[in-house]
């Protein structure tokens, strides 16, 4: 299934560059991220400010409205949705590694 469309796409990309891969990757196929975006998509904004880079520090608000704007609505939000994403398209993951 797809869930982004091209103006979502290139919204993330201009709006944080550095992990719009990542975060493409995560809507689209339930990749985990790293620590730091897990927090932000889990909705914990204030350890991850506490663990950003000076980049991602400046780029918060533009996490924010990525998430607001583009991401599903059960994909993010608390620690919960970003884990039930992951199992959700694990088995997708599990039968392309297959060749299913």
């Amino acid at each position: 299934m797809k869930y982004l469309d091209s103006s979502q796409l290139v919204h993330i990309a201009i709006s944080v560059p550095e992990a719009a891969d990542t975060i493409i990757r995560y809507i689209e196929e339930g990749v985990p991220t790293g620590s730091f975006l897990e927090l932000i998509i889990s909705n914990d904004f204030v350890h991850a400010a506490g663990c950003a880079d000076e980049t991602n520090q400046r780029l918060l608000f533009e996490y924010a409205s990525v998430l607001y704007n583009d991401f599903p609505g059960g994909a993010w939000g608390s620690r919960q949705a970003y884990s039930d994403w992951i199992n959700q398209h694990q088995a997708v993951r599990d039968a392309q590694r297959e060749g299913r």
